[in-house]
């Protein structure tokens, strides 16, 4: 474990020499400061972990002094002793960090020394959280830099994949398989690998399995020669052959015919194949992912996909979970693709309102990613002026399913229609504030206010 170091702002209790018993000298490193103006040059001057602060009779002057220390050092952990018991842990001045303990006095050694052990394990612990961090940003921009790819998103979930892509990347040979509902971005994840690993500046292969006639899987795959069979009137180079030295993605691999699945697995376990017609071995090295939208234990239990090929394709697993369960990711792709396709379109369109990003987090995007980059698409397109409205997504508003509010099949939603009805008015008066609030009735400073309320931005 690293050694912490500690910052002392003495009073009348003597910390400096119950610390040097208490501690061992190879664990921490300590300083002692016995006015604030000195603690404050020792805080600049090193990098201190945790600072412990008697109060001492000043309570409130040294508390205040200490919050201020709070806000200008933020990598600053606190420990303060109170010896008068006034000062409340939830004071609503207290900065928001991430540890700040009281201990009240008279205390315990053996409370000190816990408050120090808890404030050392998370001093690790958020450690491990940067690193993370600084992987994950370290993997965004090698994919954008080496490749042009963007993996968009703001979840936990997002920032996890995008670490694992680039643990997985490192290992040359790994076989991965990678799980997800149709449209959460399985192809885009493999490019990910590819594009981190040494065999980037080779070209990318990726497979639709599905789209194979059962009759063609063996040709496309591992080549023929020259009049190996009737029609074969050149030589055919296969998919493993094809990638060699580079990455092959077989997308949907679950639809691998039965009697294909053995040979499959030869290469994966020997980087031999032979071409049809041929007895020679041809030795390739060629990276496999595999991604499937089905249960493939499901499809174990129904003995329609071979043991053995599984645990060899699941080597290491990568699932990206449906959209709906990550919906923090909703806004962020929906900005990303809106300004991808108003570019392309050349539309000059306002950022998509809060309220509508509201609404659609409640949809469930069956389609996942794919769907809403097309809904997207339809809605730059749908969109005749600078503001998309909710209608141009092509789906049905999320509130018209409450029951409650509605009559004979209509929708009543009061805050709805308003904001309609001022989105309507700013059009007609081409985003003029002055003249909507002259067609809404209503003063201007009343339509700044709706404005905020609904989140229209201009």
């Amino acid at each position: 474990m690293d050694k912490i170091n500690i910052l002392i702002l003495d009073g009348y209790i003597g910390l400096m020499d119950g610390l040097n018993n208490l501690l061992s000298k190879e664990e921490v490193r300590c300083y002692q400061a016995e006015e604030l103006s000195e603690a404050l040059k020792i805080l600049k001057d090193n990098q201190i972990d945790i600072m412990l602060i008697d109060l001492g009779v000043a309570t409130r002057t040294r508390m205040n002094s200490l919050i201020s220390l709070g806000k200008n050092f933020p990598g600053v952990d606190f420990i303060a002793i109170d010896p008068k018991n006034e000062i409340e842990t939830d004071n609503k001045n207290i900065p928001n960090r991430r540890r700040f303990d009281f201990l009240k006095a008279p205390f315990r050694w053996n409370d000190l020394q816990s408050s120090l052990e808890q404030t050392r394990s998370f001093k690790n612990f958020q450690k491990q959280l940067e690193k993370q961090d600084e992987d994950y940003h370290q993997v965004q921009k090698t994919l954008l830099t080496r490749g042009g790819l963007e993996v968009v998103g703001a979840s936990k979930c997002i920032k996890s994949i995008l670490r694992l892509i680039g643990m997985v990347a490192r290992t040359e040979e790994t076989s991965v398989l990678i799980t997800g509902e149709s449209g959460t971005g399985k192809e885009l994840v493999a490019r990910g690998i590819h594009i981190m690993s040494n065999r980037y500046q080779q070209q990318f292969h990726a497979v639709n399995c599905s789209a194979i006639p059962d009759t063609l899987f063996e040709s496309e795959f591992f080549g023929y020669k020259k009049g190996a069979f009737t029609g074969a009137l050149e030589k055919a180079t296969g998919w493993f052959e094809t990638a060699h030295k580079s990455t092959l993605f077989l997308d949907e691999i679950t639809e691998l015919p039965y009697n294909m699945q053995s040979k499959f697995l030869r290469v994966l376990d020997d980087k031999l194949i032979y071409e049809i017609g041929s007895h020679k071995e041809i030795r390739v090295d060629t990276r496999i992912i595999s991604a499937t939208n089905q249960d493939l234990h499901a499809l174990l239990g129904e003995k329609s996909f071979r043991e053995d090929l599984f645990y060899r394709l699941n080597t290491f697993r990568i699932h990206i979970p449906p959209l709906r369960e990550r919906k923090d990711d909703i806004p962020v792709l929906l900005d990303h693709f809106v300004t991808e396709a108003s570019a392309r379109m050349k539309k000059s369109i306002n950022p998509v309102e809060t309220s509508i990003k509201s609404d659609l987090m409640e949809y469930s995007f069956p389609g996942n990613v794919r769907e809403l980059k097309n809904m997207a698409e339809r809605a730059v397109i749908m969109c005749q002026g600078r503001r998309i409205r909710f209608g141009h997504f092509g789906i049905e508003h999320p509130r018209s399913q409450d029951t409650e509010n509605t009559i004979h099949g209509k929708t009543f939603d009061l805050e709805e229609i308003e904001r309609q009805t001022i989105i309507e008015a700013l059009e007609q008066a081409h985003n003029n504030k002055s003249k909507a609030a002259t067609l809404l009735k209503v003063s201007r400073q009343s339509l700044d206010r709706k404005l905020v309320k609904f989140g229209i931005y201009l």
